[in-house]
């Protein structure tokens, strides 16, 4: 009788009114990241997991307010973070822990070396340590010796990326000093696809040509986007600029671009 009685007054406990709110930004960022939510969005979110049953969104527009920016949040001290109200200890620290966090991510990263023959692991190599927060396009040079060994990644542009402005004559004295067998660059599509475009291709084009000439070999071009990459030696559009006419049908049945 009494277990009755408890599981009704269970069943009747209302949902909590920030529940739903939360769940809705889990489905935002599930969908979308935090591309285009505001920083007090941002904030909030992290709160969270601070904050339990709390309206963090209030709190979240103090701490930007009182510390001046998003970033300031993250480089005040607890101390001072604890004087916010509503803020709890756990929330504090937390905040304090995201850039470790981040930075202890990042060192991992350089330690994997990625593979030349798969261009997730490039992307996912670059993308956060050379690409994210970039409004600029960066192409960077990867350089492997004939065991597929990473030697050398160069930053080689910033700026427009097409075959005009290609410093060929740097990426020259990159590849002899490194004295590698095989090259990948890669360069950022900043919001926008990573879908190859016209000086892509051509400036692909001119690498190889410029590599043959060297007994280098172009393993890869791959463009990261925010979400996303492509790599050309990949791509059915240009899987011709990588491989002989005569072994397109086999490349493009092995790799499943039907």
């Amino acid at each position: 009788m009494a277990d009755n009685v408890k599981s009704k007054q269970k069943r009747a406990l209302p949902d909590h009114p920030h529940n739903s709110h939360r769940k809705h930004m889990r489905e935002r960022f599930y969908e979308a990241g935090f591309k285009g939510m505001p920083d007090h969005n941002v904030l909030e979110m992290l709160l969270f997991f601070g904050i339990p049953r709390r309206d963090t969104n209030e709190i979240a527009h103090e701490l930007i307010n009182t510390f001046g920016s998003y970033s300031d949040v993250f480089d005040a001290n607890i101390n001072d973070l604890m004087k916010i109200k509503g803020m709890t200890e756990t929330a504090a620290y937390l905040i304090k822990m995201i850039i470790p966090f981040y930075g202890r991510y990042v060192d991992n990263l350089e330690k994997r070396e990625p593979s030349p023959l798969d261009p997730k692991e490039i992307a996912d190599f670059l993308r956060p340590k050379y690409y994210e927060g970039s409004c600029k396009e960066r192409i960077y040079v990867l350089c492997y010796d004939s065991m597929n060994h990473l030697i050398a990644c160069r930053l080689l542009n910033e700026g427009d990326i097409c075959s005009s402005s290609f410093d060929i004559r740097e990426f020259g004295r990159i590849v002899l000093e490194t004295n590698c067998s095989g090259v990948i660059i890669s360069h950022n599509h900043p919001h926008c696809v990573s879908q190859p475009s016209k000086d892509d291709i051509n400036l692909t084009r001119a690498v190889i040509d410029f590599l043959d000439m060297l007994k280098v070999t172009l393993i890869d071009h791959i463009i990261v986007s925010d979400n996303g990459h492509t790599s050309m030696a990949n791509f059915r559009k240009t899987l011709p600029l990588f491989y002989p006419i005569h072994e397109l049908e086999d490349v493009i049945r092995e790799k499943n671009l039907d």
